[in-house]
């Protein structure tokens, strides 16, 4: 079972390339899969990042601003 560690930096990865808004779903989904966890689950925690500033829209991509 993925810890709430393993997925905040599973995510920051992703995220630090930058993800199309287009590609956010299918992000997660893979992520869920690799970690054993819902998609849905991630995919909240993905919004909660967008929300608090840590993940933000530059050009049509989702970049990793980090904290």
């Amino acid at each position: 079972m993925a810890t709430p560690s393993q997925l905040r930096a599973e995510i920051e990865s992703a995220f630090k390339k930058g993800v199309s808004k287009d590609d956010v779903d299918k992000v997660a989904q893979q992520i869920a899969n690799k970690l054993g966890k819902k998609p849905s689950v991630v995919k909240a925690l993905i919004t909660r990042y967008v929300n608090k500033g840590m993940i933000k829209e530059q050009g049509g991509k989702y970049v990793w601003a980090g904290q």
